[in-house]
């Protein structure tokens, strides 16, 4: 993991049931400094920190659209 933060005021009130969320950016290997704008899931807030080893998973949403996310690894 590159960088991340973590929301804790929603900015809607849609989202005031899952704050606090983290936002993060993942560097892939052996890709340069391509960054992944995403999510760490199945982790808390405090756990998280930069150079965290994660993996991909993927949230599938419908049978067209999997969003890819990270798990810790």
């Amino acid at each position: 993991m590159f960088t991340y933060t973590i929301v804790t005021h929603p900015v809607h009130d849609a989202t005031a049931s899952v704050v606090p969320y983290n936002v993060v950016l993942v560097q892939l290997d052996d890709c340069g400094r391509v960054l992944v704008p995403t999510n760490v899931v199945g982790c808390a807030p405090e756990d998280v920190y930069v150079g965290m080893p994660v993996r991909v998973v993927f949230d599938r949403v419908s049978e067209e659209i999997s969003i890819p996310r990270f798990a810790r690894a």
